[in-house]
């Protein structure tokens, strides 16, 4: 996570991620699901808001790291596209698509963490994260 920059599809997710201890790495977070670039660029292209958000984090420079909670269209979104984060985290919850976009990232070749089936959300996948920096060695 050393100076990359973390997407995620929530502001939940974005909310329950440790900023601070993530500024240590020189990493930040990220959502854009809001931004208003992505709710001009959702409803011209006709696409979720999380799906647009994804073609805007692309377009930034820097390592990504993907954070999914709650969109299944954002997961098969990244899977698109040619250029390839550094990880993803993808738990989305629900019935439509979660568990399908779920498993197209395990079978994906991006390192990945993938709660299979139906269950996930934005707590789980801020939880992942924060896991993953508070066992990291202090910066």
């Amino acid at each position: 996570m050393r100076g990359c920059t973390i997407y995620t599809d929530t502001t939940m997710a974005l909310s329950g991620i440790n900023k601070t201890r993530l500024a240590k790495y020189g990493s930040e977070c990220r959502c854009y699901v809001s931004d208003p670039r992505v709710v001009a660029a959702a409803k011209e292209q006709q696409m979720t808001r999380s799906m647009a958000a994804v073609d805007i984090a692309m377009q930034e420079p820097g390592e990504k790291i993907f954070v999914f909670g709650n969109a299944p269209t954002a997961l098969f979104r990244v899977l698109e596209h040619t250029e390839k984060p550094v990880a993803v985290v993808g738990v989305p919850v629900g019935f439509v698509g979660a568990a399908e976009s779920k498993d197209a990232l395990a079978e994906s070749s991006l390192p990945c963490i993938a709660a299979l089936g139906r269950k996930g959300g934005s707590n789980v996948a801020a939880a992942i994260i924060n896991a993953i920096l508070y066992r990291m060695p202090e910066a």
